[in-house]
């Protein structure tokens, strides 16, 4: 492999590998970075990921044969050279230093909270936006989402309608949500959901510490908790139509 990507895949495969909790046990594919099982979402990803490898690799190869046109001189390019092996040796560099970074990026932040299904969720107590304290126990029998979100997440600002709009149809027959700000300032999310109007319980966790005990790494992260109190889906960042997706599982969730 070429020198400068052979350390850095040995940084990584070490980080990916203290990161191994990411596989989803059972798939009997062996990750080719940490060697460990690797579930369908990672699969999924890796056929992209090889993709945007492949064009990236066909760019910079492209770009050393157009560094070694221009100048009067013709050097030979550091990367490429001469010899067209070299190309293919660098192409397969380029594969498994992004394929091992977006792993270890991907292990560390999307696929960590999914531990958490099928536990109990980890109970707690927030001070909440009408000022009094509430905590995650007090919903035992009914259907909670918990959505951790922030000021500064444009996704979040997006989504947070939409599940206001869950929370009004379904309040009433048992389903509950908790909406989980992790600003250092509260005064910023009371700003935000006095602008976006949202009616739904808004509790602050500035010291980040309910955040943690969720293994939450990036905004926004959407839990469902049904009415024995474990985590059945975990939910990373938001896109158009996720909440289809929700919708679907708390009225699975309330039908139990």
């Amino acid at each position: 492999m070429f020198r400068p990507f052979q350390s850095i895949v040995t940084i990584i495969t070490a980080q990916v590998g203290a990161n191994g909790h990411y596989a989803q046990q059972g798939s009997g594919v062996d990750c080719p970075v940490s060697g460990g099982a690797k579930g369908p979402a990672v699969l999924q990803f890796q056929g992209v990921l090889q993709m945007c490898c492949q064009r990236l690799s066909d760019a910079l190869f492209t770009a050393c044969v157009f560094c070694n046109a221009r100048v009067r001189k013709p050097l030979v390019c550091p990367y490429v050279g001469r010899q067209p092996e070299k190309r293919i040796r660098i192409m397969k560099g380029l594969k498994t230093v992004l394929l091992g970074a977006a792993l270890s990026i991907f292990a560390a932040t999307g696929l960590a909270s999914s531990s958490l299904e099928g536990r109990a969720a980890p109970d707690f107590v927030l001070k909440s936006s009408s000022g009094e304290n509430l905590r995650l126990s007090e919903h035992r029998g009914e259907v909670v989402m918990i959505n951790f979100w922030a000021t500064w997440c444009g996704p979040c600002r997006q989504e947070m309608p939409l599940l206001d709009d869950l929370y009004n149809r379904y309040e009433r027959v048992g389903f509950s949500l908790l909406g989980v700000n992790i600003d250092d300032d509260s005064r910023r999310a009371m700003q935000m959901i006095e602008e976006l109007g949202v009616n739904f319980p808004v509790l602050f966790d500035e010291r980040k510490e309910v955040s943690k005990l969720y293994e939450v790494e990036a905004m926004p992260v959407t839990v469902l908790v049904d009415r024995e109190g474990n985590v059945r889906h975990v939910h990373h960042g938001y896109k158009p139509g996720y909440e289809e997706n929700y919708l679907t599982e708390i009225r699975s969730l309330l039908r139990e």
